[in-house]
């Protein structure tokens, strides 16, 4: 069973793939993969082990040459704070559940640990959009993704 999107992913957050899904094949680019477990408000354990997977699999970079390109993580996060936060509330819960996984070994969880520190980093240090900074005075007072219907994901899930 194979899943097929056209222009944009909607769950929690909404993903563009326009004049990205050629950047690789027969798959998305890595970005757009990490995006896609990042963007989830309710992430569940296996998107943690996915994306744990995902960063130790393959460092980060500023193109998409076997490599997670952080430039378009940060495009993609930077123009919107629901997204951004919802993405770096998760680098750090992924972080946090590396000690957890008996197979993840002290390379791993130093490889994936410094990975998601240097995103953090240089995620923090690009500029933001004037509508980020605006969202970003509201804060989680106000609802900051949207809801996706348990039974959409139990599907997607069950599909893979």
């Amino acid at each position: 069973m194979a899943e097929v999107f056209y222009d944009q992913m909607h769950f929690n957050h909404p993903i563009s793939f326009k004049k990205r899904l050629e950047q690789d094949t027969p798959t998305f680019p890595l970005a757009e993969l990490l995006l896609q477990k990042l963007q989830m408000v309710r992430m569940n354990e296996k998107d943690i082990k996915d994306a744990i997977v995902l960063l130790r699999a393959h460092e980060l970079g500023s193109d998409d040459a076997d490599r997670i390109n952080k430039t378009r993580i940060a495009d993609v996060l930077c123009k919107d704070w629901g997204f951004y936060f919802t993405a770096t509330e998760n680098l750090g819960k992924i972080k946090t559940a590396l000690d957890s996984y008996e197979v993840v070994g002290p390379a791993d969880e130093k490889a994936v640990g410094q990975r998601i520190d240097e995103l953090l980093g240089y995620l923090q240090e690009q500029p933001k959009s004037l509508k980020w900074k605006s969202r970003a005075i509201i804060g989680t007072k106000v609802k900051w993704y949207n809801e996706v219907d348990e039974w959409d994901v139990i599907a997607s899930q069950a599909e893979e």
